[in-house]
């Protein structure tokens, strides 16, 4: 909504916290660095980018929204960020909701909310993280009835305002992943014997796998086509389809670290002039390739998607090694933005945006699901 200022703010604001005890910040990255390879390697493209500025700029931008964001995660007591972002988000969506923009979908001539975001998909995501943080905030035991009843209230507006964004898929991956991450909170609260629990893990992520490749394979034959049509949307995911084609094919002249951090969608360059011909935008416009590993595997290569894929399986891995879980607490929100950032990987481009809410929970996800353990601080002697 504010642009340049709300992310000049943030900036400003995160680095005096990085700064005020450089020591413990240093020693938060190295205990936390897997999750920053992403952000290094997309600073680092700008030495093999076609936008080489954009790229340094835009990675740079990631590098610090990543690192502010570890560092709030380790020093915020959970309760004070739940309350704080509850609070913040619940404007959101009111001000979305009374008094927010509407559009008009070019494809399918739908009248759509897009509040104070820049388009229905941005809002419904937002939408989305705001559910899962009054859901949790509702159930969290360390807070009174008048925070849970702000949790309470935020997860009703959160789902009416996803509603009125009419994304289906948005609201889809809002009901699968609230309910994945019920299961999820269930399963670790049964208890088994280890080599039990060990079964069920490898099966459970084989089963992940094949979902994945099941998708894809469904998204690419005529049944899904025939679903669409059945549901009065269009088949293409809105030009997705498209858009996912033409970048596949851009992707061989660079596949090993790609072309660059944001370094596609320029004027000038042919795939990202054809892409905004074929779905009507104005050459030029702010886009992506709406789907994570497509994205990642054009603009950083194999490299970036070997890295992306660790970090998702990484986080996998701890959830199903968490003893238990209880509803409300610091773990399960981050299962269940885990779960729903990962549902959004398909069909979105909403991981490793620099001064994002969702980089921000992403980070924040990464850190609950770390095992706790004390850190020393990394002081620098200066001779």
């Amino acid at each position: 909504m504010f642009g340049a200022l709300a992310g000049l703010v943030f900036l400003a604001a995160g680095m005096l916290v990085l700064v005020i005890d450089y020591g413990q910040s240093l020693a938060f990255c190295r205990k936390h660095w897997i999750i920053l390879l992403i952000p290094m390697l997309a600073m680092l493209s700008f030495l093999w980018s076609d936008q080489p500025g954009k790229s340094l700029r835009s990675g740079l931008q990631l590098f610090l929204t990543s690192i502010i964001a570890i560092v709030l995660a380790e020093t915020t007591r959970e309760d004070i960020f739940l309350s704080a972002a509850a609070c913040a988000m619940l404007i959101a969506m009111l001000i979305s909701l009374l008094f927010g923009s509407s559009a008009i979908n070019g494809l399918t001539q739908e009248v759509v909310l897009t509040g104070i975001y820049q388009s229905k998909n941005f809002l419904s995501v937002h939408s989305a993280l705001s559910f899962f943080t009054g859901l949790t905030l509702m159930f969290n035991r360390h807070h009174g009835w008048i925070f849970r009843g702000l949790g309470a209230l935020l997860t009703l507006i959160s789902f009416i305002v996803l509603l009125n964004a009419k994304s289906l898929a948005g609201l889809v991956a809002v009901v699968v992943s609230a309910f994945a991450g019920l299961l999820v909170i269930f399963y670790l609260k049964w208890e088994m014997r280890g080599f039990s629990r060990r079964a069920i893990n490898f099966f459970l992520i084989l089963t992940g796998v094949c979902l994945g490749l099941a998708i894809v394979l469904f998204v690419s034959q005529g049944y899904f086509d025939e679903l669409m049509y059945s549901l009065d949307k269009d088949p293409t995911l809105t030009g997705r389809t498209y858009i996912w084609q033409r970048g596949l094919e851009f992707f061989w002249s660079n596949p090993v670290l790609g072309t660059g951090f944001q370094a596609v969608f320029y004027q000038g360059n042919a795939v990202a002039e054809d892409i905004w011909e074929a779905l009507n935008f104005t050459s030029g416009a702010k886009f992506n390739f709406h789907n994570m590993f497509v994205d990642i595997l054009i603009e950083l290569g194999v490299v970036g998607l070997t890295v992306f894929l660790a970090v998702i399986l990484i986080q996998c891995r701890r959830i199903l090694l968490e003893r238990s879980l209880v509803m409300g607490s610091r773990e399960s929100y981050a299962v269940f933005i885990f779960i729903f950032m990962l549902s959004q990987t398909i069909l979105e481009v909403s991981w490793f945006r620099e001064f994002s809410i969702m980089q921000l929970l992403i980070c924040f996800s990464w850190v609950y699901l770390t095992p706790r353990s004390e850190v020393n601080p990394i002081r620098i002697v200066y001779q």
